[in-house]
């Protein structure tokens, strides 16, 4: 279209008849001017929009990816402080680890106290009332006589039956052999390595988008200008047509058709500005989308990086907290001995203090209790009637009452604690020997004296003080009121209570050490002083009534002191003849005492010394069992070593191998670009040469046309000469007949001209075409094959490197059975397998030259598995099928009616046959239905069943490499490298982590 455009453009622009027509197909070209204007312009807008939201869009994907990351620091920094909490702690598990069958032995050896199963034995009654109510009793004590012989250890195990301890026992030693300080920084590295991805400035800006997009803008706005001016002329070609058509001048018309072509002639211009502007909107956009594509391209890869990290951090965490949670049962397990015999202890203690402390505080009570409400009715009484008297205003604050104080016994505490008695300690005490001081009772004695002395030195001054309460109460009646007698009552008072007290209370307590004692006697022989503010002051009477009766009255007080002081004496004498054969015992339970004690102290030096001998015998055993361990430890490190080098090597030549691989890549489509620029100028150049040739052929047209005017000139002139000269003999016939040969002879040579010039030209084209075609080939090739050779080096660098990893991982699986079995034994073990089996020199040896340089070839498909598609068939160990190498997700599995035709055998008695190479002839496309199924794979997984036929070397290569005429079978028969199976459980591994 654009063509035909330019072309009626030409033709409207050529020398036309100056008339109507020619005016209005001139203004139909104008309008079609303005059209394509305005789309032009339209399309340009649409081109810049689509750039200014490529560059939201980028910002969008930009602040995702910063959202990601973020979220990804807050995850890893998490994950590190978990890690670092476990590693600050990984030496304490590391001792709960190794005295854990320690642990285990003394949990064996505590008895679980028949008490303590009671509040269970409860509990359970309770809870299987209804569905156990018709149980025996012969059921019953069968229980309870099981009970009785219950260790802690069986109780624990009881209580869990689904985790056993050795099973606990096994994973923490697994996690903590898994999570050390190389895990810990290889996280760490991980972790480092994602986050320096992931900010990276220059991936993130895209410099210079702001400029390029406002150097769009102006584009816009010349454009618009341009549009505009388009719609302008296409508006003034309108009115000059109407105009011509009104006034039917045809005067006018020539001028008109001249200012017409001058007008086409600028909106063609302007249509040529508006295609370039089109054609740089055009070009900023692809150039944007190829830059955003790589930017895209590098956020896909991080956020993927990021992804798998982080899934990887989940596992991480998850694993590293399940292992702590063992972790913590383990040390509970560690911690139970001790605690369960303080538990013991605490329980006892609590018994006997809440014991004596509800007895003195319910009896300190009551005691208050009756003091308190004796007082106030006292008060009250005498309140009635001093409360109209009009000497109350003397004594302000008759009216108080005592506060109460202590007049409620507490409520019962400790109930529901369990009865632990003296002979269960002494029980514990005969079967944990070495615990003994777990199981020392604190000592209450100071506090149950406390209790005891309150409780009977109240008693005793209770009976005391209520004789002397009678006394007194008949003297405030009789309002005795002189100085002796007051001096006498006191005096009463004092030594009235001093000898009887003591003697009660050291009875009911018994001599308890030599410094009671000497204080009980100097409580007997000194008086207690105890004063009683009961004195009330009364007015002196001077009736001699009053008097008489007050003698009356002191005579009866005095005849029942006399009664109770020869009371008191008799208790005191009393006291004092029992004093002696309290010594005696006292004397008799300290030597009894200082024996036992002799005894108690000789034991327990043999024990020390029997138990420091059995000590130092385990610890020199231990010592010479480590050391032992420690140097094959030591020698296993060196071999460890030896294979990490080898395979730190292996990676390093298969990254170098990796980045020569990229850079080819690169390079390649750096030339496929050059090539397309270089084919795209070779267009133009080829273009401008045809343009050139035409100018070439309209210039020697022009120029043999002028020749040809000149040399009929010349002839006409001569033939006119001629016929003045020799009219009668010239005639018109000659003349025409000279003159159309002329005409045939410059038709011939103009056409002869032409043909040379056009074959000319076309060679030279066809020539350069031709050589830079040939030499881009070539260089294609060179790269091409270059890049072959080094994805072969790369497939060879893999097999060495898949077979050292399979090295590895068969050493570090003999080093962990090394410690559980025995340490010489395990040796031996572990190099005959490393000699025999693991060597990937001696697999290596054994691979035919022809299968060795079809596998380096890379002739067999691991992209693609269609029909007639060379693949590798490989033994799949998880699945415990043939399965087919393909680089997908999707698993390939090779049908089981291909096995015999292929040399394969699923037998579990002999040997698999690692690897072979096939043809494939038909795939099914399978779905696991069932959990239980041939390949082992989960339901609802989908997989392809591949039919294959053995391939013939021989017409793959053409030839035999080796030279020899051995059938491909036999080949892959004679020895099969065992390097294949683990690179590819090694990818099939890769393709399921990364999936």
């Amino acid at each position: 279209p654009e063509r035909a455009f330019l072309e009626k453009v030409k033709e409207a622009t050529a020398d036309l008849p100056h008339d109507y027509a020619t005016v209005v197909h001139r203004t139909q070209l104008a309008q079609q001017f303005n059209e394509m204007a305005k789309e032009q312009a339209k399309i340009c807008k649409q081109l810049v929009h689509d750039q200014h939201l490529q560059q939201q869009g980028w910002a969008a994907v930009v602040a995702n990816l910063e959202d990601i990351t973020m979220e990804f620091k807050k995850r890893a920094d998490l994950c590190e402080k978990q890690f670092s909490d476990y590693m600050g702690e990984h030496d304490s598990y590391l001792t709960s680890l190794q005295s854990f069958h320690q642990d285990l032995q003394i949990l064996s050896r505590i008895p679980l106290l028949p008490v303590l199963l009671e509040n269970e034995k409860l509990l359970e009654n309770t809870l299987n009332a209804e569905s156990s109510s018709a149980t025996t009793n012969e059921t019953v004590e069968h229980s309870e006589s099981a009970r009785k012989d219950t260790s802690l250890l069986g109780w624990i195990s009881a209580s869990d039956s689904k985790n056993s301890m050795d099973q606990l026992y096994e994973m923490c030693s697994r996690g903590l052999q898994q999570f050390d300080q190389n895990a810990y920084a290889a996280i760490k590295a991980e972790i480092k390595a994602a986050l320096e991805e992931a900010n990276k400035p220059d991936m993130k800006e895209v410099r210079g988008i702001g400029d390029r997009l406002f150097g769009l803008e102006q584009l816009m706005n010349g454009a618009k200008k341009y549009v505009q001016e388009q719609g302008d002329l296409a508006q003034s070609f309108l009115q000059n047509q109407h105009r011509a058509g009104n006034l039917g001048d045809r005067s006018v018309l020539p001028d008109l058709c001249a200012s017409h072509r001058k007008q086409l002639l600028v909106m063609f211009n302007n249509h040529q500005q508006l295609g370039d502007i089109r054609r740089r909107c055009t070009k900023a956009k692809e150039e944007l989308i190829v830059n955003l594509y790589l930017r895209l391209k590098w956020v896909m890869y991080v956020e993927n990086t990021i992804l798998e990290n982080s899934h990887r951090l989940f596992i991480c965490h998850e694993n590293l907290k399940r292992l702590r949670k063992h972790l913590e049962v383990l040390q509970q397990i560690h911690l139970a001995p001790a605690i369960y015999l303080t538990a013991i202890t605490e329980v006892v203690r609590r018994k006997t203090f809440s014991q004596a402390f509800l007895v003195w505080a319910s009896e300190l009570a009551c005691h208050l209790l009756t003091i308190h409400n004796n007082e106030v009715t006292r008060r009250k009484e005498f309140q009635t009637q001093f409360e109209g008297h009009f000497l109350n205003s003397l004594f302000p604050g008759m009216d108080d009452l005592p506060p109460t104080f202590a007049t409620q016994a507490p409520s019962v505490f400790d109930s529901n604690l369990p009865v632990i008695s003296s002979e269960d300690l002494e029980t514990l005490r005969d079967a944990l020997p070495e615990m003994v001081e777990k199981l020392a009772v604190p000592d209450l004695s100071a506090i149950l004296a406390f209790f005891d002395s309150k409780q009977e030195s109240k008693f005793d001054k209770e009976e005391a003080i209520e004789v002397v309460e009678e006394l007194v109460q008949e003297v405030q009646d009789l309002r005795l009121s002189t100085n002796a007698e007051q001096s006498m009552t006191k005096e009463n008072e004092s030594c009235l209570i001093a000898p009887s007290l003591p003697y009660l209370k050291d009875l009911d307590r018994g001599c308890e050490s030599e410094t009671d004692t000497e204080e009980f006697e100097k409580v007997c022989q000194s008086p207690l002083d105890l004063h009683f503010d009961k004195e009330i002051p009364s007015p002196r009477t001077k009736t001699q009534d009053i008097a008489t009766i007050t003698e009356d009255n002191l005579q009866t007080s005095r005849t029942e002191y006399d009664k109770l002081k020869s009371i008191l004496y008799k208790l005191a004498e009393l006291m004092q003849q029992d004093l002696p054969n309290l010594r005696a015992e006292l004397s008799t339970l300290k030597d009894i005492s200082a024996k036992e004690r002799d005894e108690i102290v000789k034991h327990y030096d043999n024990l020390a010394e029997s138990l420091e001998k059995m000590n130092l015998g385990a610890h020199l055993r231990e010592q010479t069992e480590i050391e032992t361990c420690r140097k094959d430890l030591e020698c296993k490190d060196e071999e460890l070593k030896c294979l990490h080098t080898a395979n730190v090597n292996l990676e390093n030549q298969f990254k170098t191998c990796m980045q020569e691989n990229v850079d080819l890549k690169d390079e390649i489509e750096n030339l496929k670009t050059l090539r397309e620029k270089e084919s795209a100028e070779l267009k133009d150049n080829l273009k401008k040469i045809e343009e050139d040739r035409d100018r070439l052929i309209r210039d020697l047209r022009e120029t043999l046309t002028r020749e040809h005017r000149a040399e009929l000139d010349n002839l006409r002139a001569r033939f006119k000469l001629m016929r003045d000269q020799n009219s009668a003999d010239a005639s018109q016939d000659k003349f025409d007949h000279f003159r159309e040969d002329f005409e045939n002879q410059k038709a011939e040579a103009v056409e002869n001209a032409l043909i040379v010039e056009r074959n000319k030209w076309e060679h030279v084209m066809k020539d350069t075409i031709a050589k830079i075609t040939k030499e881009k080939d070539e260089q294609l090739q060179l790269l091409v094959k270059e890049n072959e050779e080094k994805e072969c080096l790369l497939n060879a660098f893999k097999l060495e490197f898949s077979a050292a990893k399979g090295c590895q991982t068969e050493n570090d699986s003999l080093v962990e059975s090394k410690k559980v079995d025995e340490m010489a034994a395990s040796v031996g073990l572990f190099e005959g397998r490393v000699d025999a089996a693991t060597s990937p020199v001696r697999h290596q040896d054994k691979l035919t030259k022809s299968q060795m340089s079809l596998l380096k070839s890379g002739k067999f498909s691991r992209s693609s598995c269609i029909t007639g598609d060379i693949v590798l068939v490989v033994w799949e160990p998880t699945h415990e099928n043939y399965k087919i190498l393909q680089e997908s997700s999707t698993l390939y599995f090779l049908h089981s009616d291909c096995l015999e035709s292929l040399g394969l055998k699923k037998s579990e008695k002999e040997e698999q046959k690692p690897y072979c190479l096939g043809q494939v002839t038909n795939k099914e496309y399978c779905h696991a239905r069932k959990a239980q199924n041939r390949y082992r794979v989960p339901i609802g997984t989908k997989f392809y069943r591949v039919t294959v036929k053995p391939v013939n070397l021989e017409t793959l290569w053409g030839v035999d490499p080796t030279g020899s005429s051995r059938h491909p079978s036999q080949q892959m028969s004679e020895s099969q490298p065992a390097a294949l199976p683990s690179a590819e459980q090694h990818h099939s591994q890769q393709l399921c982590s990364q999936a």
